[in-house]
Parts: structure tokens; C-alpha cells; sequence
């Protein structure tokens, strides 16, 4: 446990309530990026009135039987050093989750046929790359496919022409949707770069199929990395319900709540928890983002494409219900990178004290407990910093509507472990719509029950807010 660092300039800090850090990127020079790490310049005692630092974790266990001690150029589709990664399906999922689907009939191809004919990507793996994310808002206005938007009018209604999400592809006979571009409408607000202004998308549909309905509203959503959804799909419901506060009835300003989902299941996957199981995740995607209809799930043709629903389908469904469980043995066992940091390092000590005194480790929950299980996931802790709850993020992170459970401003906390090294990547934007282009940025976007925490961030010096960012991407 650490117990020596002191703090001085966190007096007025602790006790802060709001949730805390997003998901990490670069950081930023403005956030003191390159400040030396000296060992000298960093107190020897907590100020009294800091409470107990919880202990860090190890390194090497952050994700119990999952953590991954080396994974070369694939920090994120590398199989766990377990023995189910042998058994039970996960190298025919590897295989459904990187091949390329192809449009029906192929006789070279027969079991990954039946791509689109409207789809956003052709594989799992163009939107789950093994670095953590794809490319997302590009150069001059360009929309790159680590960002989907999804459609929804008044009640949660698909669009009546173009259904639950805009395809920006389609095979020969079955146009794609729209051509989406996006602009700075607006200049970022104050202390945030202007590379991470919010972003305004455009959509030029396809004209032989109309235009949006004036009702419908686009919601942008970004890939996110699928390491560790093993360990979060084990966590038990109850233990996701017993961390709510919906009323705040503790005042700390925190009121997170869990995603009740039709049928009373918990969601716990998405930006907006509306999926509850990787089965739920996995044939979710597999229809609307390439067009492959399961045994849960129909494609997103709608009566209203009569083109796209006479083109060839790959069978009925068009992935196996044993497949779509392979697909979910390969997510559920990827390993997780271990955390890149040494405990006794001053800087990361201090970086894990603004952490907490920041309150940001209450909604980045610090450690997670799975139940039952019939492998070697039971009754494991792991430490992915997020509580799996929705919490208030504020109206600058607003949807233009809610989804699911979720309300227009509501986020289910998203797990910090890895995106250090998804921060690597310079092309790496981080937040539901990708328009944080750095960590610092990311953390001073937040608003609502995370409002005090994105002051308490600013309000540091800029060798404080350097430690704090180091800790993050150390995750």
C-alpha cells in the first residue's frame, strides 16, 4: 500500500465527489506531458487529512488468469494463457472474428457469406483491431470506420427508411445509406485544444432512399477494445446493483445507477450499457454492423429497401447459433496487457494519489469481483477501474437522445485498463463520438457528476496533472 507520498496541494481536493477520468490518450504537453520525473521534487508524508490510499494493485494481476505478460504487435486479440483458450471453440471464433464476410452465394466461402447487403464493415476485426481501435475522425472531415452512429427517433424508434443504424456501405444492387462527414460548427471551450472541439456530422444519404426522418437522430459511437469482456460479463448482477446510488442518498454527488434492460436483465457492455451478455454484443454487431443475421438477430434491411432485401442472403440465419458461441469464447478469454508501471515509482504514486483524491476512483471503480463460473474466471478480483453503472456525464457529453436504459446524458463508466497503449496509436481519439484527441482533453470535456473532478484536474499544477496522466495510461 502506498503510504508516504504527501500531497500538499490536495487539501482542498479531498473529499471532491464526481466521477472521474475517461477513457486515456496522449497526453498533452499543455498538461505538463513532459515533466522530469524527479524523485526529489515529490513529498515524503500524506497530509493529514487524506484518507487511506486503497493498495495498488499488482502489476502483473490486474486481470487475474487473463493478464497477458507479453503480446507483441497484438496488445488486444491475444489469447489469455489459460487452458480454455485450447478447448471449447476460441480458435474457430478467432476465426469468424478476423475473416472478411463476402456477399451470398460463395461456394469458395460458404460459411462467411452473406455480408450486408448494407454494413458498416466486413469484419469484427476491422472495428476491434488487435492495436485496440481503428482510425475514427480523419483528415479533411473524413469519418473512419471506428465510428458507427446508430439511429433512434421518439421512444427509441428506428429510423422507418434506414432502421437502427446508418450503413455508410452496401454491396452492388443495395446502394450504401449515406456518405457521413463531420466540422468544427464551433470552437472548443475553454482549456480544452481545439483538436477536440465536438465534432457535427453531416449526412448525405444515398437519394434513392430519402432522407432521414426529421424525428430521427444519429448517435455517434466509437469502437471501443474488447479485452477483459470475459472477466465484466462474470461480475454478478447483484454486485453491479449494490453499487447504485440513483438518488444520491450518501451526498457525495455521485449517483450512479445500473442499465435495466427489458426482461430485468442488467446491461453491462456498450457506451450506454444496453447489452447485457457478450451473446447480446456479439449478435448485435454481427447484424447491424456487417449484415449478418443470427438466430437473435435480423440485418438492418428495413420493408422500405426493397433492393436490399431482394439481393441473396447467406442462409437463414447466416452465422450459426455454435458460432456466434465460438465468437463469444474468443472475446471472453482474450487476455488483458498487464498494467505498464512500476508501484514504487514516485511519479505513478503520486499520479495514483490525484487519482483518488480527485474522486475519480469513484466511478473508475478500482476493483471488480466475478461470481460462479465454470472455468477459470470464478471468484476472481480484477481491476479494470470502472463500476459498470450509468452515471449523469453532464450536457457537453450529451446524446441528442437516450438509449436503452440510458438517459441522453447518461455513460456507463468505461474501463481505463489499456488504453495507454491504445493511446500509442497517434490516430487514437478517445470518448463516445471520438472527439478528444488527448487525455487531458478527454477529462476536461466532463461535466455533470463528474464536474467537480474535471476542476479538480484543471485546478492542478502541471507536474500534478502529468502524474496523474501517467497513472492513467499506466492502467
Amino acid at each position: 500500500m502506498i503510504t508516504s507520498v504527501r500531497l500538499p496541494a490536495l487539501a482542498g481536493l479531498v473529499g471532491l465527489a464526481a466521477c472521474g477520468a475517461p477513457a486515456p490518450a496522449q497526453v498533452d504537453a499543455a498538461a505538463g506531458a513532459d515533466a522530469p520525473r524527479d524523485a526529489a521534487a515529490v513529498p515524503d508524508a500524506m497530509p493529514d487529512a487524506m484518507p487511506p490510499l486503497p493498495p495498488l494493485p499488482d502489476p502483473a494481476r490486474i486481470a487475474g488468469p487473463l493478464t497477458l505478460d507479453a503480446w507483441g504487435a497484438q496488445p488486444f486479440l491475444t489469447p489469455a494463457p489459460i487452458d480454455e483458450v485450447l478447448q471449447g471453440g476460441f480458435s474457430i471464433g478467432r476465426e469468424f472474428f478476423v475473416a472478411a464476410w463476402v456477399a451470398a452465394p460463395s461456394a469458395q466461402r460458404p460459411n462467411l457469406d452473406g455480408l450486408g447487403p448494407l454494413f458498416h464493415a466486413t469484419s469484427c476485426a476491422a472495428c476491434h483491431p488487435a492495436t485496440g481501435r481503428p482510425a475514427s475522425l480523419g483528415a479533411n472531415g473524413a469519418v473512419a470506420p471506428g465510428l458507427l452512429f446508430r439511429l433512434a427517433g421518439p421512444g427509441g424508434a428506428p429510423d422507418p427508411i434506414f432502421g437502427g443504424q446508418l450503413q455508410p456501405s452496401g454491396l452492388a444492387g443495395a446502394p450504401a445509406e449515406a456518405t457521413i462527414t463531420y466540422a468544427y460548427a464551433e470552437a472548443a471551450p475553454p482549456g480544452i485544444t481545439p483538436a477536440s472541439a465536438r465534432p457535427v456530422f453531416a449526412f448525405a444519404t444515398e437519394p434513392s432512399y430519402g432522407a432521414l426522418a426529421a424525428t430521427t437522430r444519429a448517435l455517434p459511437r466509437m469502437s471501443p477494445h474488447l479485452a477483459g469482456m470475459g472477466l465484466l460479463e462474470r461480475v454478478p448482477d447483484a454486485a453491479i446493483v449494490a453499487r447504485e446510488d440513483p438518488l444520491d442518498a450518501d451526498g457525495d454527488g455521485i449517483s450512479g445507477r445500473a442499465a435495466r434492460l427489458p426482461g430485468g436483465a442488467i446491461g453491462r457492455f456498450g457506451w450506454k450499457a444496453v447489452q447485457p451478455s457478450l451473446r447480446g454484443q456479439t449478435t448485435a454487431a454481427f447484424a447491424a454492423d456487417i449484415g449478418i443475421a443470427s438466430e437473435d438477430r435480423a440485418d438492418d434491411c428495413t420493408a422500405a429497401q426493397p433492393a436490399c432485401l431482394a439481393l441473396p442472403n447467406g442462409g437463414a440465419p447466416e452465422i450459426a447459433s455454435a458460432d456466434v458461441r465460438a465468437v463469444d469464447t474468443f472475446q471472453r478469454y482474450l487476455g488483458v496487457p498487464r498494467a505498464r508501471r512500476d508501484n514504487a515509482d514516485p511519479v505513478i504514486a503520486r499520479g495514483y494519489a490525484l487519482f483518488v483524491a480527485a474522486r475519480c476512483i469513484a466511478c473508475h471503480a478500482q476493483t471488480l469481483t466475478t461470481g460462479d463460473a465454470p472455468d477459470a474466471l470464478a471468484h476472481v478480483d480484477f481491476h479494470p477501474y470502472t463500476d459498470l453503472l450509468l452515471h449523469d456525464m453532464g450536457p457537453g457529453l450529451a446524446d441528442p437522445l437516450g438509449e436503452g436504459d440510458a438517459a441522453a446524458a447518461e455513460w456507463r463508466t468505461p474501463p481505463l485498463w489499456g488504453l495507454g497503449l491504445v493511446a500509442a496509436d497517434p490516430a487514437a481519439r478517445f470518448l463516445h463520438d471520438g472527439r478528444a484527441a488527448t487525455l487531458a482533453d478527454a477529462i476536461r470535456w466532463h461535466g455533470g457528476e463528474a464536474e467537480v473532478s474535471r476542476a479538480a484536474f484543471a485546478a492542478l499544477s502541471p507536474d500534478d496533472a502529468a502524474a496523474l496522466l501517467a497513472f492513467v495510461a499506466s492502467l
